[in-house]
């Protein structure tokens, strides 16, 4: 009966049907118990888990059944013993049968985790072993028996211990694991007992240093899963709903403080205690003394003793009771203490994970990312004081390319500022504004954008109503000029700019509310001055520069917005940028460059208000002139150049181009219906015209028509032309020009940049600063001009003591480039060089610029692109974060890294770099691990193996070779590996060196197929043959080294004569065999000598660069071969007429080296190097 329910349930289909499947368990059940077949059940079972992997979860239902119901325990202990004593080959062997045998046991940790808490020692013997997927089932029956047998409080000592061996356990193979998924099982383990409240309090700090370790793993999944449970520990920690550390360290302190005080309140009351006792005692002596008295002593004395009894207990009737509470507050008090002591270091603890997460939201990984933004988002949920930094650069993330990224910014910002606390429902109108300005208010300027594009994307999806303008409004109808309202009336104009971005709309008839409450400077009184206040009126006119259309799709025209010059925009902005000019302010010119980028925009005639401006301005400077107002002229007069460039290039060309089209619209129109005449008038030709002249008259017209649609073409060429000359004259001759009105000052800006200024003046250096601003901006608009002035320009850029004239030069060298890129190609060094100035503020713009000009492709990378890598290792934080996301960003764009790694390979690894050998490994392990592509790593492979021949020193040897264990290796990978054995077969014997190899063989071994692992094997084989002999030649080559010193040496030098009879000298060396130094202007040729029979090149004095190719090979000198063989024949004459006069024994007949053929090719180790 047995063998035939077994038999049925080798059917998948049988065991598909649940009800069947039920009763052939239940059957089996009856028939284990009854007739005692436990033993055979479970070697019956054992057999089924390997021959059919469909009954892995099937079989171990079954077991929970015999269990629980029939009271057969014995059966599933006997299973997981025959399962332990499978041997492991078997289970590497047959993959299939350890994923179902694995299956099957986690499956029973789950259903019977008594029995498997029984049995854990048979199965922690797995963890010793190969495969992967069984420590990943003792991970999850770790995990079981924790949480259903090991998670009570009231465990005795012995269980503890066992919990405590059994979370060591997990703890091990979460951070030494040498596989990926078991680390990552281990710490999903942890989680589940995190989430479940079944890890012990005294785990958590064991757990968080856990945490802050795998952070760093390299693994993608153990950092996923390490994420979340941090993000579980948050969530489910035992102190408080709310972390703040603020709160937590004066409530510490409070205590600290409440405590000490309760300590002299219970020594205070002991002393009182004592002296009462010491009054009482005293108090004794004189009544017993007047007992002696009358009976009105007696009555006396006892009335007195009453009421002194009446009056004590009044008084310490309270004091009694304190007493009896104070040392329990004091024992209260300690605990709570230790509460907040714990609490705050678990906080702190935290802290120090923040730089990380940061990074980890910036990963090139989505499941970092993701992750990252929830766990942040938790943290700001429990107010942990880091959690704002990781929403700020959150919201960086809005621009990222993953859809699933963006979609989970926005949600995170939804839900922490846009959704009730205690349920999924908005937030009242009012609510949102205030969390909105609550929010601007913490951001950085360069998170402006980002929030900007952030309340698009929410004003898009609905959550953020109409009424929220509505309310924005009306507060700035009733907004008024108090110290406390100012900030939030201009927060409220910013945020109605940035709500009007993608509806401009919502700014039509609200326009001269705007004017009235933004559009004037503010007066603020900083002690006996006065000083004005244009933040407000800067914001409105970003505001206002929403009215006009923004880039629209394809084929969408939109007419432009401009008004008159007497508008009262127009008006109020050019009266505040004119009257304000004189006050004294800290960011007028900020608003001035958005005055007059709005008036540029807006306004029908901007020159004519340009002109205005800068006249008005002008004279203010000629009667009131100082270097205040000298730095604004300079500033307005700039970006006045910069408009009038951009106005001309756009809307004036957009303007001719606009009346072109309406000219070739008529001619259009003229042409075709000249067609149509001319259609009509042939239909009424004479019926007497034959044929051919018919036809011979339809070509003639068909080819006129023809040349006229050229001529079309060639006069719209030639208009185009004419169009784009005329624009290029008149930003030629017509805007910078020295008779021109911005031209008037072109020589004092030049006259500015070029005098000394003293560092201390600090006017004086914005006076220059400006000066140079103004000055890249004239050199935009004309090429003359730009070219009259790039010495200076660059001049100031390499030798401006001020950082920050270096600075903004910088970012005035990229708009050049784009604009200019020709006129530029030849200064891009020196833009280059600015990687490693001294200032990081000129570093960062530096590096900046250059990954802008690199991605948009307008400078060419290669021969500097070492320069950007080395900044992946700079002690400046900023430069890491930029160089590593403009690598990030270039292996992207096709094959544009892979191109240029071997350019950075090449410089880096030259000795002239001086680049440490941990830096260079920290480069290159970062820039390969971009490297995804089989042929891509397959090709660099063979090229890092052909440079071990084009290079001398050993340190690059050992660089090489690390760079062959960071790229995977492949099949063919691995071919070209052995194709190019030749070329670092003579290295082998530096130890680095060969554990580098041994790593990429051990890389070979998991990705070739079984079929070439034995060519890996006997591979491996001869390199460790080649590495024992390498190591050897080695030892032998620093013998003969410290040999040659002897016979250099002056005291130790060989005679002539002894020279010529080719005397041995002591050591085993003959005297022919020493190579000095030549004159390098002689040509050298090789010799060979007789002890490593390798053939050694004097080094020269000038050191010839090896650059990166494979092809690169040293030509030979063409007597090289007779001289080999002279030196041949002299040694094995001196072999023989040597061997039995020579009084060492060295170098005798039966010494291996002697035997050993001497190699044809020239070997890259030399005697003398060595």
């Amino acid at each position: 009966m047995s063998d035939v329910c077994y038999t049925m349930l080798e059917d998948p289909v049988v065991v598909k049907n649940k009800n069947l499947r039920s009763i052939i368990i239940e059957l089996l059940g009856s028939l284990i118990k009854r007739y005692g077949m436990s033993v055979s059940a479970a070697l019956k079972v054992t057999q089924l888990l390997q021959n059919f992997d469909h009954l892995a979860l099937p079989l171990a239902e079954a077991l929970h059944v015999w269990t629980e119901q029939f009271k057969c325990r014995v059966v599933a202990s006997e299973v997981l013993r025959e399962l332990s004593n499978i041997p492991e080959k078997d289970l590497i062997r047959d993959t299939t049968n350890s994923k179902s045998i694995s299956a099957f046991i986690s499956e029973v940790a789950k259903l019977l985790p008594d029995c498997m808490r029984a049995n854990m020692n048979r199965i922690m013997g797995r963890l010793e072993e190969e495969s992967y997927t069984l420590r990943n089932t003792v991970m999850d029956c770790i995990k079981e028996v924790l949480l259903n047998c090991l998670s009570k409080e009231d465990l005795d000592n012995d269980a503890k211990d066992e919990r405590d061996q059994l979370m060591e356990v997990l703890f091990e193979h979460a951070n030494l694991d040498v596989n990926a998924f078991v680390r990552a099982r281990a710490v999903n383990a942890i989680t589940v007992l995190v989430k479940s409240s079944a890890l012990p309090i005294t785990q958590s700090p064991a757990v968080l240093i856990l945490g802050k370790k795998l952070l760093y793993d390299r693994s993608n999944l153990v950092r996923k899963g390490t994420i979340q449970l941090l993000s579980e520990v948050i969530r489910w920690n035992p102190y408080a709903a709310k972390l703040p550390s603020q709160a937590l360290t004066d409530g510490l302190q409070n205590e600290i403080e409440r405590l000490k005080q309760l300590e002299l309140q219970i020594k205070a009351n002991e002393n009182k205690t004592t002296e009462e006792e010491a009054a009482t005692s005293s108090s004794e002596q004189p009544t017993s003394a007047a007992d002696g008295d009358g009976g009105e002593g007696k009555a006396r004395a006892s009335e007195v003793a009453k009421e002194g009894a009446a009056l004590i207990e009044e008084q310490t009737k309270e004091p009694n009771n304190d007493e009896d509470k104070t040392p329990m507050e004091l024992e209260h008090g300690q605990d709570i203490l230790t509460y907040l002591t714990m609490a705050l270091a678990f906080v702190r603890s935290f802290h120090e994970t923040s730089t990380v997460m940061c990074e980890l939201l910036r990963s090139k990984f989505q499941s970092d990312v993701l992750e990252a933004i929830e766990f942040y988002k938790i943290a700001f949920i429990f107010q942990l004081d880091f959690a704002m930094e990781g929403v700020q650069v959150m919201l960086d993330q809005i621009w990222n390319e993953d859809t699933k990224i963006r979609d989970a910014v926005v949600e995170a910002y939804k839900e922490l500022y846009f959704t009730r606390a205690d349920s999924t429902r908005s937030m009242f109108p009012i609510d949102i504004v205030n969390n909105m300005i609550a929010l601007i208010t913490k951001l950085s300027d360069s998170n402006w954008d980002s929030f900007e594009h952030l309340v698009v994307e929410l004003k898009k999806s609905g959550v953020i109503p109409n009424t929220v303008i509505q309310i924005m409004w009306n507060y700035l109808e009733k907004s008024n000029d108090d110290k406390d309202d100012v900030d939030r009336t201009t927060t409220i104009i910013q945020l109605l700019g940035m709500l009007a971005t993608d509806k401009p709309e919502i700014l039509h008839g609200k326009t001269s509310l705007l004017v009235k409450v933004g559009l004037k400077s503010l007066k603020v009184q900083q002690g006996e001055e006065t000083r004005y206040n244009f933040k407000r009126a800067t914001y409105t006119c970003v505001a206002f520069s929403k009215l006009a259309p923004s880039k629209l799709a394809a084929g969408v025209i939109k007419k432009q917005i401009r008004y008159e010059n007497d508008n009262v925009i127009i008006q109020s902005i050019l009266d505040l940028v004119i009257k304000g000019f004189s006050t004294m302010s800290t960011n007028y010119i900020t608003f001035a460059w958005e005055a007059i980028g709005i008036l540029f925009l807006l306004s029908k005639y901007p020159l004519k208000l340009s002109s205005e401006i800068f006249y008005s301005i002008k004279d203010v400077v000629a009667t009131n002139g100082n270097n205040e107002l000298l730095t604004r002229y300079f500033s307005i007069s700039g970006h006045l150049a910069l408009k009038t460039l951009i106005f001309v290039e756009t809307d004036v060309l957009s303007e001719i181009c606009k009346q072109r089209g309406n000219e070739n619209h008529e001619k259009a129109n003229k042409s075709t219906k000249k067609k149509k005449r001319k259609k009509s008038g042939g239909s009424k030709r004479k019926a007497q015209v034959s044929i051919n002249s018919n036809d011979s008259e339809t070509e003639d017209e068909d080819e006129s028509d023809e040349d006229e649609d050229e001529n079309t073409q060639e006069q719209g060429i030639a208009t185009d032309e004419a169009q784009h000359e005329f624009i290029n004259n008149v930003l030629e001759n017509e805007v910078v020009a020295s008779d021109t009105m911005l031209g008037s000052i072109s020589r004092i800006l030049v006259k500015t940049c070029s005098s000394k200024v003293d560092p201390n003046d600090v006017s004086s250096v914005r006076v220059q600063q400006s000066a140079a601003l103004a000055l890249s901006k004239y050199m935009m608009v004309s090429t003359k001009y730009c070219d009259d002035h790039l010495r200076l320009f660059f001049t100031m850029l390499e030798q401006s003591p001020h950082e920050g004239i270096r600075a903004n030069l910088l970012v005035a060298a990229s708009d050049l480039c784009v604009r200019f890129p020709n006129q530029l190609e030849p200064w891009n060094s020196k833009i280059y060089n600015r990687l490693n100035d001294e200032s990081d503020l000129v570093r960062v713009y530096a590096l900046k610029v250059l990954t802008n000009l690199v991605l948009s492709d307008m400078i060419k990378v290669k021969g500097h692109v070492s320069e950007i890598a080395r900044c992946i290792v700079d002690e400046n934080e900023k430069l890491k974060l930029i160089a590593k996301r403009f690598f990030a960003d270039l292996s992207k764009k096709g094959n544009s890294l892979y191109n240029v790694i071997p350019d950075i390979i090449s410089r880096l690894s030259d000795m002239e770099s001086n680049m440490p050998a941990a830096d260079y490994r920290q480069i290159m392990k970062f820039l390969l691990d971009f490297i995804s592509k089989d042929k891509q790593a397959e090709s660099l492979i063979e090229k890092l193996c052909h440079r071990f021949k084009a290079t001398r020193d050993r340190e690059q040897w050992r660089n090489l070779a690390f760079c062959l264990t960071l790229l995977p290796c492949t099949e063919k990978g691995f071919r070209k590996l052995m194709e190019s054995f030749n070329f670092y077969v003579d290295i082998l014997g530096d130890d680095q060196i060969f554990e580098s190899f041994k790593v990429v063989i051990a890389k070979a071994k998991k990705t070739v197929k079984n079929e070439v692992k034995t060519l890996v094997e006997e591979f491996e084989q001869k390199l460790n043959d080649k590495h024992e002999t390498g190591a050897s030649d080695d030892e032998c080559a620093n013998k003969a080294a410290a040999a040659t010193q002897q016979i250099t040496d002056p005291a130790n030098m060989v005679t002539p004569r002894a020279k010529l009879g080719k005397r041995k000298i002591k050591g085993g060396i003959s005297s022919e065999e020493v190579v000095e130094e030549a004159d390098p202007s002689t040509p050298q040729h090789t010799r060979k000598t007789r002890q490593h029979n390798i053939t050694t090149t004097t080094r020269t004095r000038g050191k010839k660069k090896v650059e990166f190719s494979s092809s690169e090979e040293e030509d030979e000198d063409p007597t090289e071969e007779e001289n080999s063989k002279e030196n041949e024949e002299e040694e094995l004459d001196n072999e023989r007429s040597g061997g039995e006069d020579s009084t060492d024994g060295c170098l005798n007949d039966t010494t291996p080296i002697r035997r050993k053929p001497t190699p044809k090719t020239r070997s890259c180790r030399t005697l003398l190097r060595a």
